[in-house]
């Protein structure tokens, strides 16, 4: 929490080697949550050797496997990404992060491909996550990114302004909320929005 990353990697070096502390669902937390931390602090391999430790010391951990798979999208590595959020949801079938991550990536890749059935892989998983995560927002962000690209620019309002409530940090809803009034040529609202 404090920033030091190197002595967070000390501590845990010697919490692994104390009896069965690697191999416990906090270490596997910690060790998950340093790994993205360095991953995203531009020290992507010993990010990534963290995030495999963490799943290696804890299997029964989805939370380590979509760690791992935010990383890897994030890379834009979208296969590795997929399967340690498919690993994530054998362990948890029903995780909503699994399958709001999953939603993401396939609507990720339906902006760089334009394949319509990536749209409808992604609703699938939006749709689920909001199903069994009323409050997770980024379901409702990803879910109203879905429902814009189909051009159903009304639902995708209404998914933004409930990731909105549920998130008022939610960027992207306000972004693109203020893009999906703008296509209705509602301009004036898309202003107050931004």
């Amino acid at each position: 929490a404090g920033g030091d990353l190197s002595g967070a990697e000390t501590a845990l070096q010697g919490a692994a080697a104390g009896r069965g502390a690697g191999r416990s669902e906090e270490y596997a937390a910690a060790a998950s949550d340093l790994g993205l931390k360095l991953f995203f602090s531009g020290q992507k391999d010993r990010g990534l050797a963290w995030l495999e430790k963490a799943c290696s010391s804890a299997p029964g951990s989805s939370a380590a496997r979509i760690d791992l798979g935010v990383a890897y999208f994030n890379d834009r590595k979208y296969d590795l990404a997929l399967e340690n959020y498919r690993k994530a949801l054998e362990i948890d079938r029903n995780s909503a992060p699994a399958h709001c991550n999953i939603g993401m990536l396939y609507l990720a890749r339906f902006m760089e491909e334009s394949a319509p059935a990536l749209l409808d892989k992604a609703q699938e998983h939006l749709d689920r996550a909001v199903e069994l995560a009323p409050g997770l927002a980024a379901a409702y962000t990803g879910r109203g990114s879905v429902n814009m690209a189909w051009g159903e620019l009304k639902k995708a309002l209404r998914d933004y302004a409930q990731a909105i409530k549920l998130d008022p940090d939610q960027g992207d809803a306000y972004i693109n909320s203020a893009l999906a009034l703008q296509l209705m040529g509602r301009y004036g609202e898309a202003l107050e929005v931004l």
